[in-house]
């Protein structure tokens, strides 16, 4: 940009209006404006954070319908991303930080084994995460369980005995 005669001085740019999907690496810089003197500055825009999302089955086989929340670290939600057919989502727009994703549903037949993950958003990087669903049977616990467990060990197909421990 070129300004008219300005007197020396101290002067500051400032960047209002970041355009969407973009994040300034400054918004302000002091400049020293002296007469006659070209001055040449740049301010950067860079492209903000994205994250896509891949949900497959044990075999490495892309799942559609995995349902995915997606929160900034102080909690806020910031975004869903649903999985298509190739088994991915995406979402952008992100601001630099950390952020947790957890995956809310899995399609019938599947349950949920990674419940939730967190990554690091940089501008101009794009994040990738993938979460593994199992096919039903199986028996997914949490938290603590309480009891006794008694284990048989099988010496013949018919004939079971109890183990001591």
């Amino acid at each position: 940009m070129t300004f008219g005669p300005l007197p020396t001085g101290n002067y500051a740019a400032v960047i209002t209006g970041v355009p969407d999907n973009y994040t300034m690496d400054l918004t302000q810089m002091p400049i020293f404006i002296e007469a006659n003197k070209t001055i040449d500055r740049s301010f950067t825009a860079t492209v903000k954070a994205s994250l896509t999302i891949y949900a497959q089955d044990e075999q490495g086989n892309p799942l559609s319908g995995c349902h995915f929340e997606i929160r900034h670290q102080n909690g806020q939600k910031v975004g869903e991303v649903v999985t298509t057919a190739t088994g991915s989502g995406m979402i952008g727009n992100l601001d630099p930080g950390y952020y947790v994703v957890e995956q809310t549903s899995a399609p019938a037949g599947y349950v949920i084994t990674d419940v939730a993950k967190t990554f690091r958003a940089v501008a101009g990087q794009m994040e990738e995460l993938t979460f593994i669903n199992r096919s039903k049977p199986y028996i997914i616990v949490t938290g603590t369980i309480t009891g006794t467990l008694s284990l048989i060990h099988i010496s013949e197909p018919t004939r079971p005995e109890p183990l001591s421990y």
